[in-house]
């Protein structure tokens, strides 16, 4: 099988679908400049960082992407076991792995990281992150809905 062409907004999509069909009472705060859920927990925030581009193969524009997909999750942080958070670590990683749009849209997808920690702002709350390491193909396309959107045709 080979890969399918996507882009970085599609994988960001994807992940979020993912979240929130597994979490349906979070929150999304990916597009907050600075996504600390000071009054609504549970939240979440993904991104996929663009790494590395190179040409995907001869006579073509595609290029073959190195990132890291970003999942951070915030909820009410437990009184005192910290290993509630690692299951809750290990169930997010499973989650975005699991993904079937995801797997279509990467070439490799593998848990890189993951960083847990309690924060105190207004409230208590516990922030979990989760790194992913991936190869995605990325093929710049033409569309009519773009160059329209931007009044270019």
């Amino acid at each position: 099988m080979g890969w399918q062409p996507t882009t970085q907004a599609a994988l960001e999509d994807a992940a979020r679908a993912a979240i929130v069909a597994a979490f349906p009472l979070v929150v999304g705060r990916s597009y907050d400049p600075r996504p600390v859920p000071n009054e609504t927990v549970p939240a979440f925030a993904i991104r996929v960082e663009h790494e590395n581009a190179e040409p995907a193969g001869l006579n073509t524009t595609a290029r073959l992407i190195s990132g890291t997909i970003r999942a951070v999750l915030w909820v009410k942080a437990p009184e005192t076991d910290r290993l509630d958070l690692a299951d809750l670590a290990d169930h997010i990683r499973a989650v975005i792995l699991a993904d079937s749009v995801l797997a279509n849209l990467t070439g490799s997808l593998d848990p890189s990281d993951n960083e847990t920690e309690i924060q105190t702002e207004a409230e208590r709350f516990a922030r979990i992150e989760c790194l992913f390491a991936a190869q995605w193909l990325e093929s710049p396309t033409e569309t009519p809905s773009i160059l329209a959107r931007f009044g270019l045709a």
